[in-house]
């Protein structure tokens, strides 16, 4: 591989324009250098608005252009599983946006898939890496607040404040929609290990 990882980004739109492109851009070891948007004219005016060179309408032409090394998927939920199983078989890295899959047989068979041909898969869950959730862990790790035994945590999205109709769709969001999109964890984390 290249000094820098070359991403295309599946699904180009507003998230990925206004926060991923971003990041790739600020990164030292990475470069956005296709999208992939279901206009084709759309996608060749936004990667002519953002300096990209490569703009296509499908996903599977994205991860056939020889130039990309990874792709970051950020499409419909409903399209996570199929499109990361398009770019592991053309030999291209897998950053997916969360949800991974919808549901568990999806998410083995990328799993599996991506072990067969040799490519990491990753799947973005930025909210680990947030200075909040790192500090947190750093006090329940410093034993400062005592033995935590009980962790209850909510992550509420509106989805009224969405422009992405899809997220209402059970066939394309899973879950489907509801005024919020909330996601509960009620077990244990090991956060202190290592």
């Amino acid at each position: 591989m290249a000094d820098k990882i070359r991403y295309g980004i599946i699904g180009f739109g507003a998230f990925a324009e206004h926060t991923i492109a971003q990041a790739i851009r600020e990164s030292s070891n990475s470069e956005l250098i296709a999208i992939q948007k279901r206009s084709l004219t759309a996608a060749k005016e936004k990667a002519q608005a953002f300096h990209i060179p490569f703009a296509f309408d499908t996903a599977e032409a994205l991860v056939k252009h020889s130039d990309v090394d990874a792709v970051f998927i950020v499409s419909a939920n409903s399209l996570h599983a199929p499109e990361t199983i398009t770019a592991a078989k053309s030999g291209k890295h897998v950053l997916v946006e969360k949800p991974m899959a919808m549901n568990t047989a999806e998410a083995m068979q990328m799993i599996e898939v991506c072990r067969n041909r040799n490519v990491k898969l990753m799947v973005g869950h930025m909210v680990r890496l947030s200075p909040l959730i790192i500090r947190m862990k750093e006090l329940i790790c410093s034993g400062i607040i005592g033995n935590v035994e009980f962790v209850k945590a909510e992550y509420m999205y509106d989805a009224r404040l969405s422009p992405r109709r899809w997220m209402w769709d059970k066939k394309i969001a899973g879950g489907g929609g509801s005024v919020r999109y909330r996601r509960s964890l009620f077990r244990y984390y090991p956060l202190c290990i290592g």
